[in-house]
């Protein structure tokens, strides 16, 4: 995914609005996440005098695994994204910036992979869930209690905690 910004240099303030609609590959992402849909990534460049300010927005569609109940779902991934990038010179970024790390472009050419990449990895939750009230696996026998329940006895005793529990078992 590159992005031509050789108009938006000539003139300070200048914008450009572009869309993309590419596949990515999927290696970037965790074993249990895939990518279904080619990436949709909107974006709007400017030119702020010293760099190109990219401020725009992706969505695409995911497979991941419920963390609870281990189901595979799918489900829409919407991420905005903003970065500003700065002219590469000679192999390196122009000597008046201050340091730190920069986005750059070099040739009149914003790549935009890197940046939609990040945005996918940042728009997976840490633990994701196939609905909110999923109830995940029984914890002795393994069935999933979305689908039905199970005749397991929860017992919630610390094993820690057992030698307290038969004390209040002798005491009845």
């Amino acid at each position: 995914m590159r992005f031509n910004v050789s108009q938006i240099k000539k003139q300070l303030g200048a914008t450009e609005k572009a869309e993309f609609i590419e596949e990515i590959p999927g290696d970037f992402l965790p074993k249990q996440v895939k990518l279904n849909d080619p990436v949709k990534v909107q974006v709007s460049a400017t030119n702020t005098g010293d760099s190109i300010l990219l401020k725009g927005q992706l969505e695409t569609q995911l497979t991941m695994q419920c963390n609870r109940c281990l189901v595979e779902f799918k489900t829409d991934a919407k991420a905005k994204l903003e970065e500003e990038y700065y002219p590469l010179v000679e192999g390196d970024v122009d000597v008046s910036l201050p340091e730190g790390e920069y986005a750059t472009y070099q040739n009149n050419f914003i790549e935009l992979t890197p940046l939609v990449q990040e945005a996918i990895l940042l728009s997976i939750p840490m633990k994701p869930l196939c609905k909110e009230t999923c109830q995940g696996l029984c914890p002795q026998c393994g069935q999933n209690l979305n689908l039905e329940s199970c005749d397991c006895v929860q017992d919630d005793v610390d094993i820690r905690l057992e030698a307290l529990k038969k004390l209040l078992k002798n005491k009845d």
